[in-house]
């Protein structure tokens, strides 16, 4: 069995190694490491954490993907088309992961690069540097602080990246960000490269419980306070028509519904989902009562109370789902 299959043809991969699920066993702590976004038209703070424990969930979160692609990140047609470059006489290629995290995305096509006989220089940008590895273990990654609706930032960058990757801003950007934040990526991609979006939408993310879509529940209550701050709940389409405005060229726009993946994955995607909502409800706390209202509660104990009912990896009848949209672009 695959470990899932995708609305457009792929290619087959073997089975991953199970992942260690120690980390929802946990105790919730109410986290303080919590940042302001700044951009030019958002006053709204970040809504999840940046500490040690939000890069646990990234990193398990880059697991689910890595058993979703079977262990490989890079499509293939990006991979030609660097080749193409590379061969063409451009001696250092330049890749840059926006939104980069922990970096775990760069560490990982660094291997990749390699086996395909690649030469790159990799930059990881964040809004933040909590989550940077440290300087001693970045093993040649460049990373670097970076707000994605900067846009003098990214004119001053000028044309430098055969490939720019961007992945999981979908609670970050509101509706009209998403036109900045890409505009402003494909302002630092050279010619001929590709720029590279992978979202999950919230409209797109669901909990059932025996196969039953629920009601009333935490998923709802973010879905509803995502509505509220201006974000865009369809953020994989519009992506795709943000490309077609900017006339992008070779544009593919797979989706890869977590239905169709192996038990497995959907395990881990519990994990994950729990760790996701943990995140956002002690955000919320930390806030104080406008952003617990926000999210449909009274009180930091009703809170806590429905989070402890969600049940996500303890109850087998319980799954989260979402649909991953990966979507590709070619700049004239």
């Amino acid at each position: 069995m695959l470990p899932c299959a995708r609305s457009r043809s792929i290619t087959a991969f073997p089975r991953l190694g199970i992942t260690n699920s120690r980390c929802l066993y946990r105790p919730l702590l109410i986290n303080q490491s919590i940042r302001t976004l700044s951009t030019s038209t958002s006053t709204e703070g970040y809504q999840l954490n940046i500490d040690g424990e939000a890069s646990k969930r990234l990193n398990l979160q880059h697991d689910l993907f890595k058993r979703i692609f079977g262990g490989k990140f890079l499509p293939d047609k990006i991979v030609q088309n660097l080749k193409l470059i590379q061969q063409n006489g451009e001696k250092q290629l330049k890749i840059a992961d926006v939104a980069t995290g922990t970096g775990i995305w760069l560490f990982s096509i660094k291997d990749e690069l390699a086996k395909s006989g690649l030469n790159a220089e990799l930059h990881g940008y964040d809004l933040f540097d909590e989550q940077f590895p440290p300087v001693d273990k970045r093993a040649g990654i460049i990373f670097d602080t970076l707000n994605i609706l900067d846009t003098e930032k990214f004119k001053a960058i000028g044309e430098e990246y055969h490939y720019i990757h961007a992945r999981l801003l979908t609670v970050v950007l509101t509706v009209d960000e998403w036109k900045v934040a890409i505009e402003n990526c494909l302002q630092v991609l050279k010619p001929g490269g590709y720029i590279h979006f992978e979202e999950i939408p919230i409209n797109d993310m669901a909990i059932e419980k025996s196969g039953v879509p629920e009601t009333g529940g935490l998923l709802k209550k973010l879905q509803a306070s995502m509505t509220l701050l201006k974000r865009d709940l369809d953020c994989g389409n519009n992506i795709h028509k943000i490309y077609e405005v900017n006339k992008l060229e070779d544009i593919t726009h797979d989706k890869i519904d977590l239905r169709d993946c192996d038990d497995e994955a959907k395990r881990m995607q519990n994990v994950n989902a729990r760790m996701g909502f943990e995140e956002f409800v002690t955000n919320a706390i930390a806030r104080g009562p406008q952003a617990l209202n926000r999210l449909g509660f009274e009180s930091k104990e009703a809170a806590l109370a429905k989070l402890d009912q969600l049940q996500l990896g303890v109850s087998t009848r319980i799954q989260a789902y979402f649909v991953l949209h990966s979507i590709i672009g070619k700049k004239p």
